[in-house]
Parts: C-alpha cells; structure tokens; sequence
C-alpha cells in the first residue's frame, strides 16, 4: 500500500504488554495526501498495536488534501483508542497521558471504559 506516496508524519507509541517484560514499539504512519478523482485520498498504517502483530492500513478521503489529512489522522485515532492495547492501559507516548491524536468530540467515549472490536470499524 502506499507505494506511490511517502510519509508524511510519523508517530511512535509504546506497549508494554500486560504480564510480559519488555515493549513493542507501535509504528503510524500517515501518507502524503494525494489528488484522486473527485478529491484527494491520504493513507495510513498502524503496526504492532495488538498481539497479533498485524498491520493495520486504510485510507481516508477529503475534499483537498488537509482534510484528507485529518481525516486520515482521526481513523488513527479511533482504532488506537478503540484497541484492547488501550483499554488495559499498555500504550504510552512520551509517558504522558493520551497519544497526541485529533479525536472527534463524538468518539470522546472510546476513551473511557469502552472498547470497539477493531473489526467493527469500517476504514474507507
């Protein structure tokens, strides 16, 4: 995915796994927004936010490329909050609280006690 793009920003978290010593690093990555038909589309991947290790990708789309780029922001954020990584607090960025992510005031729930299975998010 992403081939035609490059990176455009870049975010490390850290898990710390609940009963495991040491830390997996939780890579994201946001593409360069890039002009499609119709508008313009920005690609993201998230890696090694769950014990599965996989690799979590989408696509978000705007009318130019900031909101492209934004909206690719908040789908991170929702699937970074919505992870079980979260909810058992195993994720730290820089060990402060929250992981500097736009998070709609909407999903404000996820922060909380509350998690969606990432399957039920749909990526567009």
């Amino acid at each position: 995915m992403n081939t035609e793009s490059s990176i455009f920003a870049q975010r490390e978290l850290v898990r710390r796994p609940a009963g495991e010593a040491g830390e997996v690093v939780v890579t994201i990555s946001v593409y360069s927004p890039r002009q499609i038909s119709g508008g313009w589309e920005c690609g993201f991947q998230i890696s090694n936010l769950d014990e599965s290790k996989e690799l979590l990708e989408g696509k978000a789309s705007g009318v130019d490329s900031f909101q492209a780029a934004l909206h690719a922001m908040e789908q991170v954020a929702i699937f970074v909050y919505a992870s079980f990584a979260h909810k058992n607090g195993e994720l730290t960025w820089h060990e402060e609280a929250g992981y500097g992510l736009p998070l709609l005031q909407s999903m404000s729930d996820l922060i909380g006690d509350e998690v969606i299975p990432l399957q039920t998010l749909i990526v567009a």
